[in-house]
Formats: C-alpha cells, structure tokens, sequence
C-alpha cells in the first residue's frame, strides 16, 4: 500500500461562521478533513454529529454525501480516500 502521508497538500482555507446562530442549533461542528491528494479542489470534512460533506469547488459549495442508513451515526472520526474510484 502506498504511503500517501508523504504527498500532502496544503490548502489555505478560511472558516466563517455562516450560521445557525443560536445556542441550541450549534450542531454542525466538523471532526475531520481530508484534501484529494491529487485534486485540491476535491475535500471531504466529516461532522462531530455525523454527515460527510463535499466540496468539488476549493470549498465554495458543499453537498452532503452522507448515506441515508449512516445519519444516525456517532460522528466521523477520520476520511479515506480510494484513489481508484
């Protein structure tokens, strides 16, 4: 198996708070993130609270991937990446 620890990329991202607002909808706080090796376009951020999100535009615009089975997960602790799908 390759060692992919030795291919990062570094992505300058700044984070704004975009919402919600208020104390009891503060969910929404990502555990883990994951640039595409080979495309830094591509990210993957995973939530504290479940959900996968993706961003295929640098991070301008994220779609949750999350399958539907998985919503009620404990959280996303760490993303892989299958460089060949």
């Amino acid at each position: 198996m390759p060692n992919y620890a030795t291919n990062k990329t570094t992505v300058n991202l700044q984070w704004n708070h975009i919402g919600p607002f208020t104390p009891w909808q503060t969910l929404g706080l990502i555990s883990c993130v994951k640039v595409h090796p080979s495309n830094p376009n591509i990210i993957f951020a995973g939530g504290c609270a479940g959900g996968l999100f993706k961003t295929t535009d640098g991070g301008q615009n994220w779609t949750n991937i999350t399958d539907a089975s998985l919503i009620l997960s404990p959280g996303i602790r760490d993303i892989a990446i299958n460089l060949s799908d």
